[in-house]
């Protein structure tokens, strides 16, 4: 198993493990529609299913009248309520994302989480969409259903979290966001999957805002020295090519230290109860496949 980089073989094998997120199946009902009424159910497609002969209550607008003078006898067309749920996939495997020292790295265990709601959303028969903020670019994948739908995010995921050069990406979260709020269908659940590294007024905005009409699951993914300094001493910490050292050996830094993660974790979680987004945080170490039965899709 690579820890800075999860492989394709895992991330289809997840699928074993997809059927432990309850996400809705995808059923049609067959309806005479009154027309006069808004459906409670945002984001459904209407089918016609078929002709029958009329029954009490049904609505008179909804009448066949060709078959009814062909057939001698009342009937009325019956229409498909198609309950499907959009399924919108955000991962963030930006630079921040690229860290870890327990199990594996952040942007890898984005990788795991998104792989298995990928799975999920599709074997339930929805379709998935979403976005993946890669190192050096961000893809928008459209709406779309079946394996092979799967396969092509499973793909980016992997391709996404590789850097070929000393570009880095310039998108951030937030206007990713900005993005999807003009192509969301009302109704649809949303999953967002990052460290929140630049979480700020605008992104609470973008956050709010699409709340309003969609159900939004917030995966706060970090790792465990985060939000626990280091024992007292000295290390060295690497990034790209530079090296700095970290001076844990003052017990006021180690409290600052983890009070600015549990800070954050306040603030954010504090933001998502206001909201009514359903906040999930998993740590690096921490078993995602049983934390995601928690995902929320009403």
């Amino acid at each position: 198993m690579n820890t800075i980089n999860a492989s394709i073989q895992e991330l289809i094998a997840l699928r074993k493990n997809a059927k432990s997120i309850r996400l809705n199946k995808l059923k049609k009902s067959a309806a005479s529609l009154s027309g006069a009424q808004k459906s409670l159910i945002r984001g459904r497609g209407i089918d016609f299913e078929e002709v029958r002969v009329y029954q009490h209550g049904d609505d008179i607008r909804n009448m066949d009248w060709r078959v009814t003078a062909k057939t001698g006898k009342a009937h009325t067309k019956i229409y498909c309520e198609d309950k499907e749920k959009p399924f919108y996939i955000i991962t963030d495997l930006s630079k921040s994302m690229q860290f870890g020292t327990k199990v594996t790295f952040k942007s890898v265990m984005a990788q795991w989480c998104s792989a298995l709601l990928i799975w999920s959303a599709i074997d339930n028969g929805h379709r998935i969409g979403g976005s993946i903020i890669g190192l050096e670019k961000t893809l928008h994948l459209k709406l779309s259903s079946g394996q092979k739908a799967a396969l092509q995010f499973l793909s980016q995921l992997y391709k996404l979290n590789k850097n070929h050069s000393d570009v880095n990406n310039p998108q951030s979260l937030s206007n990713t966001l900005k993005f999807h709020r003009r192509s969301l269908k009302p109704g649809s659940s949303v999953f967002i999957l990052s460290d929140f590294y630049d979480w700020n007024k605008d992104l609470e905005q973008q956050l709010s805002a699409i709340a309003k009409f969609n159900d939004i699951n917030l995966i706060f993914i970090y790792d465990p020295l985060e939000e626990k300094a280091p024992k007292a001493g000295v290390y060295c910490v690497i990034e790209d090519t530079k090296v700095f050292k970290f001076d844990s050996r003052l017990k006021k830094l180690r409290k600052a230290y983890s009070r600015e993660h549990k800070e954050k974790l306040l603030t954010i979680n504090n933001f998502c109860l206001k909201h009514r987004i359903n906040f999930i945080p998993i740590a690096t170490h921490m078993d995602y496949c049983k934390l995601l039965e928690q995902v929320n899709v009403k």
